[in-house]
Parts: structure tokens; sequence; C-alpha cells
């Protein structure tokens, strides 16, 4: 109990003393807070964890029996005077202030603040708006819909609403802080689930024998582990081995989940072109009656295999048949396509010499007036046509 006098100035009529009561919970407190009065204002401020309102507030003016006889009171003399909350929305766990209007200048006052232990929200129900996200790199605040403590709905000004880990994947948090008549905290939870990507994977085909070419991913938003395997077109048999061999294949991109994205995985197919080859082919001509010669291929790289056909030179009709007549051919080499090369068709000319005749002429001789004898060719293998000549012998003529 605190009792301290009023000196007011000789404008004001009542001077009198003021006895200031403070409880908590109806039970007498001196430390629950502070309590000042001047000139019909109360100011009260409640101790950490303690809160007042009007209702909690009384005020009575009352005579003194008398030094002798105190602190009793004069009977019938004491009366409730009305209180008057200066701002009816002030918090009351902070400083308010209260109005009364001062008695005569017989009476004396006592205050009694009956200040309130502020209730505690640690077990509150919490009602989100929403509980389930999905990362998209923006803060996630959840509408707080109810907050229930003993069944009591909280308005919004008796609790304050604070966010944490609410932006990446993960579980999220709303801390809510009781105001006014209330203190402590309580916490509901949400949750941010991992944003999903749908990249895609290409791969520029390549040339047997050239330098195999990279996968290109597009789509990979939360820049996870890449790592691809491969199969041959069709299968389901992946692996990290790279083909080589030419052929039709499906590069498959796996992509590792990050700590705001899901992993996914793309593929697309490829192709490793066959090689070209620039064969040549040459054949030895030979002579009419020689055996004939075979033809040769180089820059055959695959080895497909070789067929040769055969025209006369400047003919498209070709024939497998290898020409026995002196003259000028073509020959056509025919490579077929292996695994890894393609096929090719070259061509080369070549000639069939005609073969060279040593043959002999005689002529048996013949008296003067007689018929004349017929020379005898020999060694005319191509049958030839004959005709004869005569000179006299040494005679160029």
């Amino acid at each position: 109990m605190t009792t301290f006098a009023l000196l007011l100035t000789t404008a004001v009529l009542w001077a009198g003393e003021v006895t200031v009561v403070k409880q908590l919970n109806g039970s007498t407190n001196d430390n629950a807070g502070t309590v000042t009065y001047s000139n019909g204002t109360i100011t009260i401020t409640p101790a950490q964890g303690n809160y007042i309102t009007k209702d909690y507030v009384t005020v009575v003016k009352f005579v003194d029996a008398g030094i002798a006889q105190a602190p009793r009171r004069a009977p019938g003399v004491s009366e409730p005077i009305t209180v008057t909350a200066s701002d009816a929305s002030a918090d009351p766990s902070g400083v308010t202030t209260y109005t009364i209007t001062p008695p005569s200048s017989e009476y004396d006052l006592e205050i009694t603040a009956n200040f309130q232990v502020r209730q505690s929200i640690s077990d509150a129900v919490i009602t989100l708006a929403e509980t389930a996200f999905t990362y998209d790199g923006q803060e996630k605040t959840p509408a707080v819909s109810s907050v229930t403590v003993a069944g009591k709905a909280l308005a919004t000004n008796e609790f304050a609403v604070e966010y944490s880990n609410n932006t990446n994947a993960g579980k999220g948090t709303v801390t809510i802080s009781g105001l006014r008549t209330y203190n402590g905290t309580a916490t509901a939870n949400f949750t941010i689930g991992k944003a999903t990507i749908t990249p895609t994977v290409t791969l520029q085909g390549w040339t047997y024998g050239a330098e195999a070419n990279t996968p290109v991913v597009d789509g990979n938003l939360g820049k996870g582990a890449e790592t691809f395997a491969y199969a041959v077109k069709g299968s389901t048999t992946f692996s990290e081995t790279v083909p080589s061999a030419a052929g039709t294949y499906t590069v498959k991109a796996t992509i590792a989940e990050t700590e705001n994205y899901q992993g996914a995985e793309a593929t697309a197919d490829f192709t490793i072109g066959k090689a070209t080859i620039t064969p040549t082919v040459t054949l030895q001509g030979w002579t009419y009656g020689a055996q004939a010669n075979t033809p040769v291929v180089d820059g055959n790289l695959g080895k497909g295999a070789e067929t040769f056909t055969y025209a006369a030179k400047g003919s498209t009709d070709f024939s497998a048949t290898v020409p026995t007549a002196a003259g000028t051919y073509t020959v056509k080499a025919t490579i077929a396509e292996t695994e890894n090369y393609q096929g090719a068709v070259v061509t080369a000319d070549f000639t069939i010499g005609k073969a060279t005749i040593t043959p002999t002429v005689t002529l048996q001789g013949w008296t003067f007036g007689t018929q004349a004898n017929t020379p005898v060719v020999d060694g005319n293998l191509g049958k030839g046509a004959e005709t004869f000549t005569y000179a006299v012998k040494g005679s160029t003529d």
C-alpha cells in the first residue's frame, strides 16, 4: 500500500491523501506494477508478465475517521468514483492512463489496481489458411486463420505473427507471440515442397571415328549434378560408356535433386553416322591372249565386299564377265557398306593390247614361161588379210 499527499495550487479545491493498493489476481502484491496519480490522471504500468484494464481499477473516496483511529474510515462516507480509460484501445500490458473527477476537499482517495497475470498461449491451437506450398524462390507467409487458447478465439490484436524458414524447401514455421492480455509463444508449421523441373537433353550426332560430342541439358533449374548413360535405341539397357560404332542410340540424362528442386530424367536420340570412304581402283592392262589381271582397290577402310564389273569404255552396260578382246575398257569396283563405313563405287580404265605376230612367207620359184606359184604365209594368227607385192631383190621399189 502506498500513501502520498497531493499539493495543489490555490486554483484546485481538493487536497487530500491518495492511497494506492496493488494486487495481483486479487492478492496484495507491491511488485505487480506501478501506479501514479496526478490531477485526476492515474498512470499504471504493469510489471513484466502482467496486464490491467479499466475493469480492474477502482477508486474510492472516503473520509478518515481521524488520526487516532486511523486507518478506520468514517462510517457511511466511502463512495466509489467513476474511472474512465483515456484510450480504450491501449495495450493493457503497457502503460495505460485513466481519469477521474477529483472529489471535494474533505475526501481522501484509495486507488486499487488489481493486476492480472497475462495468459500463456503456449498451448494455442493455430489454424493456417494454407499448409502446403511449392518452392519458387519467394517467401511463403500463410495467413493465420485463427488462434484459439483454452477454447477462446483470440482477436487479431492479441497476437503477433512471425515467419521463419519460409523460403527454401522444407518445413516453414509460423510463430505466434501473445500480446495485450496474453504472453508466450506458440508455433505452427507448413511445408514447402521441392519444385519440379522439366529438363531436356540434346546430343549432336557425329561420324564414326570422329570425337564424340557432349550432351547438353536445358532446364536444370536447380543445377543438380548431371550424369549420362547410353543405350541402343529401343533398348532399356543403359551404360555410362559412350558408344563408338555407327548406329542410332538414346542418351539418358539423370539430374540429381537439390535443396529446392526435385531430380528428373530426360532422353534424346542421336546417330553416329557411317564414315565415308574414298577408294580407288586400278587394273593393269594385258595383251590379248594373256591371262587377265585382277583389279586392285585401295582405301576400302571398312573391308567391305568388293565386286567388279566391266564395260567397253564409254558404255554404261557393265557385266561381271572379264573382257578378252583387245580394246579399251572400264572396270567398276562396287564396295559394300559395313557396320561403320558407307559403301562406294569407283572406276578405272584399262587396255587389252593386241598380240604381236611373227609370220613367215615362202614362194616356190618357177621356170620362165610356166605358171607363177602363190606365196604361202605361216604364223598369221589373227587371220589378217594377206596382200603381196614384189620387187627385184635388193630393190625397194
